[in-house]
């Protein structure tokens, strides 16, 4: 057990270290999954330049419960602005979210601006 535990905790630091050797991502595609909030699903992503980053998020959710279903549909493109391209960096975030949502036969859309921001780590 406890070389199993030693080798885990060496994997993890090697997995660590090539991170931080890695360049910053430009000209390249990135998929991810958002998941926490009604716009939840897969993220697309491609940075035009280690600075700017485009995308867009698609996703579905189907419930079904004591006899009534409910779906929804979701679609927000992205833009994002990162301060620098290496180590721990500030971005700004703009999101436009759009949401179709179907309960019962009664249908119902909504959409959002979404502005914020975050801390990015950029090897």
């Amino acid at each position: 057990m406890k070389f199993f535990v030693s080798a885990c905790a060496l994997l993890c630091a090697l997995s660590v270290t090539s991170a931080w050797s890695q360049n910053a991502p430009n000209g390249q595609f990135g998929v991810g999954l958002t998941l926490g909030s009604s716009y939840s699903g897969a993220q697309f992503t491609y940075a035009v330049n280690p600075n700017i980053h485009v995308g867009a998020r698609l996703g579905f959710a189907s419930i079904s419960q004591g006899g009534v279903s409910q779906s929804q549909f979701g679609f927000g493109p992205f833009f994002r602005y990162l301060f620098t391209s290496s180590g721990v960096t500030p971005y700004l975030h703009a999101e436009f979210a759009y949401a179709s949502t179907s309960t019962a036969g009664q249908s119902a859309t909504s959409s959002a601006l979404l502005l914020g921001g975050g801390v990015a780590l950029a090897a």
